[in-house]
């Protein structure tokens, strides 16, 4: 797995990262299968949980929406480690010399409640280049 990028989110106690891994290596078809999962924690010592009803998120690989909801949402304490928020994969083609590098991004809003605007995080993206 390779961490690919960190998230900043609206709120300055809530962090996060998105991390991508290559699977199903098809050297004969030229493909492979790309995952990538979102993670979220609360980077302060607060002990309590934080959540929203109604969490807007959106994970894409190369082009193609692997995840996409809205929906409630715990963030938990630092102690409690991250929480997974977004999950997906997609099947993808190598150039024809067999090397592909691919954007993985994230986007996720709070959609309800305007006091919670600090789960705002804007789409963000990062690299993974795949295995030749």
């Amino acid at each position: 797995m390779a961490n690919i990028k960190n998230l900043s989110t609206g709120n300055q106690y809530i962090d996060g990262y998105i991390d991508a891994w290559e699977s199903n290596v098809d050297i004969a078809n030229n493909k492979s299968r790309v995952h990538a999962a979102v993670y979220l924690h609360r980077n302060n010592t607060w002990n309590g949980n934080t959540h929203t009803s109604h969490f807007y998120r959106k994970l894409t690989i190369n082009g193609s929406n692997v995840y996409e909801l809205t929906g409630a949402m715990t963030i938990p304490p630092k102690a409690s480690g991250y929480v997974k928020v977004a999950e997906g994969y997609v099947d993808v083609e190598h150039e024809s010399d067999g090397k592909k590098s691919v954007t993985i991004s994230f986007e996720g809003a709070d959609n309800y409640a305007s006091n919670t605007t600090g789960f705002d995080i804007s789409k963000q993206s990062g690299p993974l280049t795949l295995t030749t």
